[in-house]
């Protein structure tokens, strides 16, 4: 792949970008969990509003899930960066 230094650039750049990506999709998620519950402010028990908002809760939960697996990735390239650079 390279010298340590090239390995620990590109791992380093890779973690910060996975970190805004993370930063990002979290901010998304709040802006569609505020959606929601601006949904069912306005529309109340609408049976079509409460499956489009269940739904979007599942979405939600599932893109949570993914964004602790990202933290997770990012975490262990952190590690491996700290490693090249020790050895």
């Amino acid at each position: 792949m390279g010298t340590g230094n090239t390995e620990t650039n590109a791992l380093g750049r890779v973690a910060a970008a996975l970190e805004r990506y993370i930063s990002d999709m979290n901010e998304n998620i709040q802006k569609m969990r505020d959606a929601a519950r601006d949904c069912s402010d306005n529309m109340g028990s609408d049976k079509y509003s409460a499956n489009a908002i269940a739904d979007l809760e599942e979405c939600t939960k599932k893109l949570v899930r993914a964004m602790n697996d990202a933290e997770e990735i990012r975490r262990r390239l952190i590690d491996t960066k700290n490693t090249i650079e020790e050895d």
